[in-house]
This record gives C-alpha cells, structure tokens and sequence, in this order.
C-alpha cells in the first residue's frame, strides 16, 4: 500500500517551503523516523521524518521547488498492515 508523505503544516503565517535538498533515492529502503528531505523557510530549516518505513517508490517534487503545505512531496510502499 502506498503511503503518502506530504508537506506539513509549519506554522499559521507560513503557507510555503522550498525544497532544500531530496536525501532519498526512488528504490531505496526508508526507514521510520529517517529524515527524507530537508525543506526551508525565510524563518527556520527543517528535516522531515518519515512516519513510516517502506520502500521509495516516487519522488513528486525536485530540489530547489517551492510547494505549499500539504503538498505530497514522496510515495512510500509499505507492508499491507
């Protein structure tokens, strides 16, 4: 089953964030709790945890783009539970 992972909310007055750097590969084993991309603000850098463990399977954005929140930026295979 795919997982979606999307951009979360970061805060009431910013809607937006830039894609800083992408640190998994399409194919690749991701692990729970492993940071998968590195997102920025005007105010603040963050790491993204993956809530799930599973297999990358599509990568939906690019370095360097900049998404509105809960925007789905990877899709993750996961075990049917």
């Amino acid at each position: 089953m795919d997982q979606e992972l999307a951009m979360p909310m970061i805060g009431e007055d910013i809607r937006e964030a830039k894609i800083a750097k992408i640190l998994v590969r399409e194919g690749e084993y991701l692990n729970s709790d492993q940071t998968f991309i590195e997102i920025s603000t005007d105010k603040v850098d963050i790491e993204l945890p993956s809530p799930v463990s599973g297999v990358v399977r599509k990568i939906l954005v690019r370095e360097g783009e900049t998404v509105p929140s809960e925007t789905v930026l990877v899709l993750v295979n996961t075990p049917d539970s």
